[in-house]
């Protein structure tokens, strides 16, 4: 065998256009499939509304998806309740004493009720 190294021709990379383009993804938004039907039995997941089979593992992520913003929303309004929460204390002029505006606001539309 000889030791001797070849060198082999300097290859740029080919930009692809249309028609050489091997897969296409077609998107079909006749249907968004917003809920699903589970059979167990048949270990089949379809579309509520349009009755096409799914593949069980898209269903999934977009439901982790779906759960993950709903948990991230969560996280913010709980926290902008946090931030409101602390505003609505103030200290009383006359006595020193720190109120909450929601207990006296909650006590003046009890008593301010109509009979």
């Amino acid at each position: 065998m000889s030791d001797e190294v070849i060198r082999l021709p300097s290859v740029r990379k080919k930009i692809p256009h249309d028609d050489d383009i091997a897969l296409t993804v077609v998107h079909d938004y006749s249907c968004t499939h917003r809920w699903f039907k589970v059979d167990e039995t048949k270990e089949e997941v379809t579309c509520g509304e349009c009755s096409e089979r799914l593949n069980p593992i898209w269903v999934l992520r977009n439901l982790a998806v779906k759960e993950s913003n709903l948990a991230q929303r969560r996280d913010g309004l709980v926290q902008k309740v946090k931030e409101l929460a602390s505003r609505l204390k103030y200290k009383c002029g006359h006595c020193g004493k720190v109120n909450d505006v929601s207990k006296t606001l909650r006590f003046r539309a009890q008593s301010e009720r109509p009979k």
